[in-house]
């Protein structure tokens, strides 16, 4: 249910599962569990990923806020469960103004004396 994108709340209040604070002990308590979750959630990116492209099939001129509001909030839920899928990517690159890499920086030490000497 997790990988489906269900939060631990949603799974609490469904007939037969355990609570809510049941869950939490769980993944506090055992290792193993901890990481099917966490394998789990990561999974649920690609199931947000669907559900952000089905909703913005359906956009129309009346629905465009609410689903901008859904759409974005899928997004970042994706963006955090699995970074370097869905996550923003910074890339910085020393260069010139003409995308030339540059040489590294030399560092040039001066010692300074003590007066006197």
């Amino acid at each position: 249910m997790v990988e489906e994108g269900h939060t631990i709340r949603d799974i609490s209040q469904t007939e037969g599962m355990p609570p809510w604070a049941t869950i939490r002990r769980w993944l506090d308590a055992y290792e193993d569990f901890r990481a099917q979750y966490g394998r789990a959630r990561e999974a649920a990116s690609y199931a947000f990923e669907a559900e952000i492209l089905d909703a913005a099939r359906t956009v129309t001129a009346t629905n465009a806020a609410a689903m901008k509001v859904k759409i974005d909030t899928l997004k970042w839920a994706a963006a955090h469960r699995k970074p370097k899928v869905f996550g923003d990517s910074v890339q910085l690159k020393h260069a010139d103004a003409d995308g030339n890499s540059l040489p590294p920086p030399t560092l040039i030490i001066n010692p300074v004396l003590p007066s006197g000497e």
